[in-house]
């Protein structure tokens, strides 16, 4: 069985596209099977996006495990002077984000890359909806990974279900960073804010 974290070549192909509103902006994108969420914006991410918008997000924000786009995407559409980047481990979701983007007439820059820590940048905001089936040993290495990645003062922002481990994650974020709370929780899921 594939899955979304996966980079499996040998998925069919089977595009589709479906229009999307935040905050009266209208955005069109296109998923694809070996994606996650391909039907639609998982209410996860909008709930993120959300919070996330509420604060300043700098001069540099990664979009971790970027999927189809749509949080980088929408985040460089509220926030234009900021520069974006978009990264997954999974090839065929990094195409998609740059299709999306030119489609979305936005400009981010999309990695296919299995360790952040390669891009030598840091980041005032990182965005992570993080892969939870792919085990906690992962997910907590992306926190870590974050960390590393994070200027200092530099926030990430984490949806997660409670039902997925949210305390765990709470727990291992208050190990890593100096200040963590909890923005928002709704239907199950929440909002963690992380600031190194």
């Amino acid at each position: 069985m594939s899955h979304y974290f996966l980079n499996d070549a040998s998925l069919k192909e089977e595009r589709q596209s479906f229009t999307y509103q935040f905050n009266n902006e209208s955005f069109n994108f296109t998923t694809d099977n070996g994606v996650f969420s391909k039907e639609r914006v998982d209410f996860g991410s909008y709930l993120l996006i959300k919070q996330a918008a509420s604060f300043p997000p700098g001069k540099h924000l990664l979009d971790l495990g970027c999927g189809f786009g749509a949080i980088g995407i929408v985040m460089k559409r509220l926030f234009p002077e900021t520069e974006v980047d978009a990264v997954d481990i999974n090839e065929r979701a990094v195409e998609l984000t740059r299709l999306n983007a030119e489609n979305n007439a936005v400009k981010i820059c999309t990695t296919l890359t299995s360790d952040i820590t390669e891009l030598d940048r840091l980041y005032e905001t990182i965005l992570l909806n993080p892969p939870i089936h792919s085990g906690k040993q992962a997910v907590f290495g992306l926190y870590e990974k974050a960390h590393r990645c994070l200027a200092p003062e530099g926030c990430l922002y984490i949806v997660i279900k409670k039902k997925h481990g949210a305390e765990s994650t709470l727990k291992k974020l208050k190990d890593l960073f100096n200040d963590t709370e909890i923005l928002h929780k709704e239907a199950g899921y929440w909002v963690i804010r992380a600031v190194r």
